[in-house]
């Protein structure tokens, strides 16, 4: 486990969450947290904002169903990578073609 995972662990056990948007993180408490828990969340800030999901930022992947058929996008869940989402197209249609070429990752 990693100083930020471990940190984003004990925010939680104080009831501490955090929402990001895009670099920024906002703390949401009911009750403050330690000084040196914030201290720590301040100084690990950067690598705390790649451990927590932006609900903003969604996946895209590229898809067709048949070969005779346009090209469509499918567009993931907050959180959800493109491969997951390419995985649960293959699971729902598993002749599904995706093109990768076309797929930020």
């Amino acid at each position: 486990m990693t100083v930020a995972e471990t940190i984003l662990s004990e925010l939680r056990e104080h009831g501490v969450e955090l929402e990001r948007r895009g670099e920024r993180l906002r703390v949401r408490a009911k009750v403050a947290p330690p000084q040196d828990l914030l201290q720590r969340l301040r100084t690990y800030k950067t690598e705390l904002i790649r451990l927590v999901p932006d609900p903003t930022e969604r996946s895209h992947v590229n898809f067709r169903l048949s070969t005779d058929a346009g090209w469509a996008t499918a567009v993931g869940k907050p959180g959800e990578s493109s491969a997951e989402l390419a995985a649960d197209l293959r699971q729902r249609w598993p002749e599904v073609e995706i093109d990768n070429t076309r797929n930020p990752q």
